[in-house]
């Protein structure tokens, strides 16, 4: 029976616990979330940059977007950099709730 190495030092390559699990589950979420909001980003500037749709269209179908990728990007790098510390200094809540105070009008 082969054994799989990791390829890697990354302990969320190969999480071991549950609450690994969750924190790999919360950091692929986010990538893709941050992922998924630059593309409608990239949408929303072609149709700026093709005048497809009036500024008033644009600004009403995509309020608050630029902000909240900005939100995004940053909150995902807060987790990234947590998951780099020992496990007793990692606190997520701690950014969730700094971060959401700042900016609780974005959603």
């Amino acid at each position: 029976m082969p054994v799989d190495t990791p390829t890697s030092n990354d302990p969320l390559d190969n999480p071991v616990g549950a609450r690994q699990k969750v924190i790999k589950e919360l950091i692929t979420t986010e990538r893709e979330y941050v992922a998924s909001l630059e593309k409608l980003m990239e949408f929303r500037n072609e149709l700026q940059a093709k005048n497809l749709l009036n500024s008033d269209t644009i600004h009403l179908l995509f309020a608050n977007l630029p902000q909240l990728v900005e939100f995004q990007r940053r909150f995902l790098i807060g987790v990234e950099v947590l998951v780099t510390l020992p496990e007793e200094k990692q606190q997520f809540g701690s950014l969730f709730t700094r971060m959401v105070t700042s900016t609780l009008n974005l959603y």
